[in-house]
């Protein structure tokens, strides 16, 4: 429900979601997905370089593979030695 939540806020493309998603990960055994979300935020919110950073630390999902290939396919064949 959380997620949920969040991920329509993030339509509107203002900060809340990101400053949510920032609380969300600072809890013990969260969801190491969030990173992913984080960086679609900031790639909203036109931090691009940030956006990079943070979906590195997201785990390998598809999610995070089809993200880095559609956003940043250039540093995404680097990571994967392309």
């Amino acid at each position: 429900m959380e997620i949920m939540s969040i991920y329509i806020i993030i339509y509107n493309f203002n900060s809340k979601s990101l400053e949510i998603y920032s609380e969300l990960a600072k809890k013990n055994n969260y969801d190491q997905n969030i990173h992913s979300y984080k960086s679609c935020c900031l790639y909203a919110l036109c931090r691009y370089k940030e956006a990079l950073e943070e979906a590195n630390l997201a785990p390998t999902s598809q999610l995070t593979v089809n993200y880095l290939l559609i956003t940043f396919p250039d540093s995404f064949k680097v990571s994967i030695g392309l």
